[in-house]
């Protein structure tokens, strides 16, 4: 197990005693990519910290799917020209061409770096990763270790964190950057139960460094629905709060995924639709319901559109058009939203009296693929037993028998394709402040599944890299860590007030703003609404506190900047509807005068009439920043593929050796 950091000294703020840990860098977040950045600092002779508030407790290791995947340049079959799996990764659209070039350039170090400390990645008898087609990738750029590839990662991270002397402190949860006059970044102020005492009841912590990683992953609690892990706040509210621009934070994912109200939240992608489970509703009253049958004209249409879910996962509002996958998502977003449960049933194919299935009749691609996967077998627990008998067993791990129940399921939030705007070596506009992983807002409008685990690893790397080479010689401003203290515990007097406002109503209330609102279906006046509320809710809260459950101080902070999260997110996205904005990635933008209309065989689908993306936009990015208690968004022109035809050994060679490829 990693050592704990060693307590340096305390000091005295207004009466309480403050306990001060140093070091030279600092990792907030014990996930995938934070750990890879504190591994890389460490190889570097960089003395580093991982702070956590439950090692083992994020998104990496909680989360996953059927075969949770990690999407780098290819070495099977075929090699890969890394521009153009930097023009995949960018093709949707808002994502800068610099940050795509460097994802697909340093893929083959991050995934190389992994295997060096332990990752077991399936490879042929060449040696060469083995590859399949995962969502917005039709290049089969894919690999995975299985349904829990990020947990894995985050095992060998710890192992070779603890062999290269990575110190830790679990159980500390950063609440506020601690930034000077002169827009530095000092380290950050944290809470902690194991440091609370009659000198410090609320267990005040002060973490000083040179360099501060933000890696904590995304605010997954913003959303009622959700996928994610219960407790995932992530740091992007942090860095919102301390005055760091966030870019194309409007931009997000939504799929279906085992609800969060059960007991075990999963995305539903892959080979657990690929395999054709049987899906229907039932009502309050025990109706049971085929209701594909009511969008889709028959039962062929039907079940190849189910098996498209698995690498179409992401909704796409053109793919509710013509009789496409995402009219798959709408159709389940109506029956839901009657009040009805939705079950993907794996003991038995697809029912309809007047049309049965038949693995002969679905489209050709359907079939080429089960094919291939020697899996065109009787049934649809038969089929995911021989394409990935791990999908299985993952839920029987959580008391939930595929073979012998059906499976509830629901459409989620999944993913922040946006977050803080960070530069080519994940610094972001606060000096000695760095943002990797889901916090980094280094993703486009979508992106190939497994590029967000792919770029934490790069820019772990990028950041450990800049680090070294410039960031060890930064002020330490002791005036500014006293007076945020000051301030930190000036909101947390509030919340212990009562006057302060309940955590759980807070919570409910924005989740259900969020989810109702701002989630893969909304519009121009739902949007507003929301903002102008968050705004109001924002100033409450900062008047009044937010008192916590049970003496848990650090959640009244962590949902005071869940709040300002979600300010920048409903200002970003009403800046980007009231600018003509269109349907793109996985939001349909409803309008009175829309563009196109989805179809289908019986329902009226006309309330969910959706303006087209404009095109133009794909070339821009939204940035927002707060302004004191306000948020001003622009409008910025995405960077272009770096013109790689200038560069050259000799005349470049040069630049690496003093440093100034990282001025």
């Amino acid at each position: 197990m990693l050592k704990k950091l060693n307590l340096k000294e305390r000091i005295k703020v207004n009466g309480y005693f403050i306990p001060v840990y140093c070091n030279e860098a600092m990792v907030i977040g014990s996930g995938a990519a934070g750990l890879r950045a504190a591994v890389e600092l460490a190889h570097r002779d960089v003395d580093v910290t991982v702070v956590t508030s439950m090692l083992f407790a994020g998104t990496s290791s909680c989360s996953g799917s059927d075969k949770q995947t990690i999407h780098t340049c290819a070495t099977s079959n075929h090699g890969d020209n890394v521009i153009n799996v930097a023009k995949s990764i960018s093709a949707g659209g808002a994502m800068d061409g610099d940050l795509a070039y460097i994802e697909a350039a340093c893929s083959y170090l991050a995934i190389d770096g992994l295997r060096t400390y332990g990752l077991d990645l399936p490879q042929d008898r060449f040696g060469a990763i083995l590859r399949y087609k995962t969502d917005h990738d039709e290049a089969g750029r894919a690999t995975s270790c299985g349904p829990r590839t990020s947990r894995m990662m985050v095992k060998v991270l710890i192992k070779e964190a603890e062999r290269s002397g990575v110190t830790l402190l679990d159980g500390y949860t950063a609440v506020k950057l601690i930034c000077d006059e002169k827009n530095n970044c000092c380290g950050a102020i944290a809470l902690s139960r194991l440091e609370q005492n009659e000198t410090n009841p609320f267990g005040v912590v002060i973490l000083r460094t040179h360099n501060l990683i933000l890696a904590g992953g995304g605010a997954g609690e913003l959303y009622r629905d959700s996928v994610y892990p219960y407790g995932c706040v992530g740091t992007t509210g942090l860095g919102v709060e301390a005055g760091i621009a966030v870019s194309n934070i409007q931009e997000q994912q939504f799929g279906i995924g085992t609800p969060r109200n059960g007991s075990f939240p999963w995305n539903l992608s892959g080979t657990y639709m690929q395999v054709i489970p049987d899906v229907y509703s039932v009502d309050e009253k025990g109706n049971k319901k085929h209701f594909l049958n009511e969008y889709y004209r028959n039962t062929k249409e039907i079940c190849s559109n189910i098996f498209r879910k698995g690498y179409q996962w992401p909704i796409h509002a053109l793919r509710t058009l013509n009789y496409g996958s995402s009219l798959f998502d709408l159709a389940v977003f109506e029956e839901v939203r009657q009040g009805n449960k939705v079950y993907l049933d794996f003991r038995q194919n697809y029912e309809c009296e007047s049309d049965p299935f038949s693995l002969s009749n679905l489209d050709s691609d359907v079939i080429t693929y089960l094919s291939n996967a020697e899996a065109l077998l009787d049934s649809p627990i038969a089929r995911l037993r021989k394409m990935n008998p791990l999908a299985i067993e993952l839920y029987k791990q959580n008391h939930l028998d595929l073979e012998k129940d059906p499976l509830p399921f629901s459409i989620n939030h999944q993913h922040y394709n946006g977050g803080l705007k960070v530069g080519e070596y994940a610094e972001t506009s606060i000096k000695g402040c760095y943002a990797i992983g889901e916090t980094a807002g280094t993703h486009g409008v979508t992106r190939p599944g497994g590029a967000a685990l792919n770029s934490g690893q790069v820019f772990g790397i990028r950041a450990a890299e800049h680090i070294k080479h410039n960031g060890l010689k930064s002020h330490i401003n002791l005036s500014f860590e006293e007076r945020c203290a000051e301030s930190c515990l000036e909101f947390l007097n509030k919340c212990s007030d009562t006057k302060a406002l309940a955590v759980n109503e807070v919570k409910h209330f924005v989740q259900n703003l969020m989810s109702d609102q701002c989630s893969f279906v909304c519009n121009k006046e739902g949007v507003e609404s929301a903002k102008l509320q968050l705004e109001t809710l924002l100033l409450r809260v900062k008047s009044q506190g937010i008192a916590p459950n049970h003496g848990n101080f650090a959640n009244s902070f962590e949902w005071l900047n869940l709040i300002y999260e979600a300010c920048a997110l409903t200002e970003s996205l009403s800046f980007y509807i009231n600018n003509n904005g269109g349907s793109r990635g996985a939001r349909i933008i409803c309008s009175d005068t829309p563009d196109a209309v989805p179809e289908a065989s019986v329902k009226d689908l006309s309330a969910y009439g959706f303006l087209y993306e404009r095109e133009k936009q794909k070339q821009e990015i939204i940035d927002c920043i707060k302004h004191d208690n306000a948020f001003v968004c622009s409008i910025r022109q995405v960077k272009e593929l770096p013109d790689l035809s200038h560069i050259f050994f000799e005349k470049d060679w040069e630049d690496f050796l003093i440093g100034k490829i990282f001025a």
